[in-house]
């Protein structure tokens, strides 16, 4: 048996249509997938970046503004030390006790520069660090020598102006550069500030933009992709069952949506097909049933002169004229009946369940396809027996899947071979019925597929490929299970499972 079926629609020009089909799928699934629910988490995930990115510049800045003041807030508390301490040791110059009360307020303050040095340095940076702790360093070392100078007795005129000098200049120094120190720390923290309340409308502007434009992206390509399926379906409704083309460099779902459409397309074509196909069966049959009709009337007709020769022909007399008469009414019979066959098998009878032979339903369709068996030197051979258990079933369905397969069978063996059926009885209240030749058998590939619609292994002038499919829902609509079994090159076995009558009883 040849027919054969794949899950792909076959029509037409199907094989192209197919390979057209999947390379517009391939082209679909082969680019790189960028789906939606993606683009919107990295459109989230972009908004909370930036947001973070704010927060920590705020951190960064407002931590620097921090600093600033912190730093004013104690080079503030430097400068009263110093200036304690230049003026402590103005006093009585140089009295020892009053540069001692000097030299104490000055290493406080150098102990308090030493404790907040990291927190000078991140405000000031590191020269300026430098300088301070120089200066500093210096001046309380000034202040050790007068207090040293003072311990050791008196001291010339000279040695003691030198010395009051150079303390007083380097506590001028260092005051002066506290006092820079501090105008610049202030104005560098009035921009922080300033910045610290700008900075954030700015980024929530920037932040607003790249939402908009994420928005913007999204919804156009989701608008712009369901307006091409609006369009699709539009074409649909008119008839035009064209396949959609992908436009993007990539696949989202709206893409995988696509291949369906695709699909579903295809799909639409191959049942339009089936459609026209069966409508052209069912004017074939109405022209053969008609035809059937006129050419039983002519034989009506036929038998009925022949009929009234044979009795004007003496019973006696076995004239040759008379056997031939005989023969000529014997054909006619035979001709009647292959009518009366055809005629019911091609009526479109309303499917009734009813008690069945299988022996007889099998033997009308071979009856209908025994000229192309002999044709094609195929032995048949029917091996139900007359007395088997009845079947409920509609009669002229059956025949009607007999005959497929029959047909079938008859193509699969063009050199002649061997089409058997056999029936056994199963537990349950069933039957099983086999049908087996001996042709050339089905490929593996096609053998998964054997039962759907539209497509076939033979030429565009072999078959519609829907026999098998129409059997398929013949049997199921009987109750019934259909399979099939098959060696490549050794021949094909359909096997029908249908339920007794005595089981609905």
């Amino acid at each position: 048996m040849r027919e054969s079926s794949r899950d792909t629609p076959q029509y037409e020009m199907g094989k192209a249509e197919t390979e057209r089909l999947r390379r517009v799928e391939t082209t679909f699934l082969a680019r790189p997938r960028v789906s939606i629910r993606l683009r919107i988490v990295a459109g989230f995930l972009l908004c909370f970046f930036l947001l973070a990115v704010t927060g920590l510049i705020n951190l960064v800045i407002l931590f620097q503004a921090r600093s600033k003041l912190h730093f004013l807030d104690v080079s503030q508390t430097l400068s009263l030390e110093i200036q304690r301490a230049s003026h402590t040791a103005r006093l009585d110059f140089p009295d020892a006790k009053n540069l001692a009360t000097a030299a104490a307020s000055a290493k406080d303050a150098f102990d308090l520069f030493m404790k907040e040095g990291a927190q000078i340095m991140g405000a000031t940076g590191e020269k300026n660090l430098a300088l301070l702790n120089y200066q500093m360093g210096h001046y309380v070392q000034l202040l050790d020598d007068g207090l040293a100078l003072a311990k050791t007795g008196p001291a010339t005129e000279s040695q003691r102006k030198a010395l009051q000098e150079q303390i007083d200049a380097s506590a001028s120094g260092l005051l002066n550069l506290l006092r820079t120190m501090k105008a610049r720390e202030a104005a560098a923290a009035d921009r922080v500030l300033s910045l610290s309340q700008k900075l954030p409308f700015v980024f929530s502007a920037l932040m607003l933009v790249i939402i908009f434009w994420i928005t913007s992206l999204l919804a156009g390509t989701i608008t712009d992709s369901l307006k091409r399926l609006e369009e699709s379906t539009r074409r649909i409704a008119a008839g035009d069952f064209s396949l959609m083309n992908p436009k993007r460099r990539y696949h989202d779902e709206f893409s995988d949506l696509s291949v369906a459409v695709n699909r579903m397309l295809s799909e639409l074509r191959a049942r339009e097909a089936q459609v026209v196909k069966a409508d052209r069966l069912a004017s074939v049959g109405l022209v053969t049933s008609g035809f059937a009709q006129q050419f039983s009337t002519t034989l009506d007709a036929i038998t009925s002169h022949v009929d009234s020769f044979l009795d004007q022909c003496p019973e006696a007399k076995a004239c040759e004229e008379c056997g031939l008469l005989q023969a000529l009414s014997a054909e006619t019979d035979r001709g009647k009946e292959a009518v009366a066959t055809l005629l019911e098998f091609t009526l479109d009878h309303d499917f009734v369940l009813s008690e069945v032979s299988l022996h007889e339903v099998v033997e009308s369709a071979r009856h209908l396809l025994q000229d192309q068996m002999d044709e094609a030197h195929v032995s048949f051979s029917n091996g139900i027996p007359p007395d088997m258990p009845r079947i409920r079933g509609a009669a002229n369905q059956l025949r009607h899947v007999f005959v497929n397969l029959f047909h079938n069978a008859i193509q699969a063996m063009p050199h002649g071979g061997d089409l058997s059926v056999r029936a056994a009885l199963l537990e349950g209240q069933r039957a099983s019925v086999t049908v087996s030749d001996t042709g050339t058998g089905i490929p593996p590939e096609d053998l998964a597929h054997l039962f759907d619609p539209s497509f076939t292994t033979k030429d565009t002038e072999g078959g519609t490929g829907l026999g098998l499919s129409i059997s398929y829902g013949l049997i199921k609509r009987h109750g019934g299970e259909i399979r099939a079994e098959s060696l490549l090159g050794s021949g094909t076995t359909i096997s029908l499972t249908l339920p007794l009558a005595t089981n609905d009883k």
